[in-house]
């Protein structure tokens, strides 16, 4: 696939194993100016990642935003922008990602991101959200870390079912509540807030609950 909408459609092309590839943050610049702003902010938030505290990022929001002002976009570029000023590294998965930009465009308040919980017996958990306001964990639950072997790391599908569970239970004993999240809930929007709004998740100031 070639983006037309550049004056220099050669810059940041690289090349990886006999194949030429545009570079990552060229890629992830073309993508945040053509696609919708959950699949943009989905695609920036896996490459801003931090993954390794040693090697860093795999790109960073400047780079791509860098690459976008060199290539002069004609096109899109508003659109990524948007999709730059709201991603964040902090989220580990595309349906966290793809939960936040619901979140957001249906006016809810927006959480704090992989929160942790140290417990008096030493055991410490992260969530993937957390309302402070009214000391809600939040959690996407896909299904790969339950069917792929590579995301058990050798634990069985039980183990980790009772690992969930656990952590869970530790969770509450803070005494916060506990939203779990799937693929279903994201992909029908009346579903998602009707979620949020029963687990009580609060509105920002100003924002009318959509219809």
């Amino acid at each position: 696939m070639r983006y037309w909408a550049t004056t220099d459609a050669e810059a940041h092309v690289v090349t990886l194993e006999g194949a030429r590839l545009t570079d990552l943050p060229r890629t992830l610049a073309e993508l945040g100016a053509t696609s919708t702003f959950a699949e943009a902010v989905a695609a920036i938030d896996w490459g801003i990642r931090v993954r390794n505290q040693a090697a860093g990022p795999v790109t960073t929001v400047d780079e791509i935003r860098a690459v976008a002002d060199a290539l002069g976009f004609t096109r899109g570029p508003a659109r990524l922008e948007r999709a730059l000023a709201f991603a964040d590294g902090r989220s580990e998965s595309p349906g966290e990602s793809w939960a936040r930009v619901l979140m957001h465009e249906l006016g809810f308040e927006m959480p704090e991101l992989q929160h942790e919980y140290r417990l008096p017996d030493g055991r410490v958990f992260r969530t993937d959200f957390r309302w402070g306001s009214i000391g809600l964990a939040g959690e996407f639950d896909g299904l790969a870390k339950y069917r792929a072997a590579e995301l058990r790391a050798g634990r069985s599908v039980e183990q980790v079912v009772v690992e969930e569970k656990e952590r869970e239970d530790g969770v509450r004993s803070t005494g916060d509540g506990m939203l779990r999240l799937v693929w279903g809930d994201l992909r029908d929007r009346r579903r998602f807030m009707h979620r949020l709004e029963a687990a009580g998740v609060p509105r920002r100031r100003g924002r009318r609950t959509p219809r």
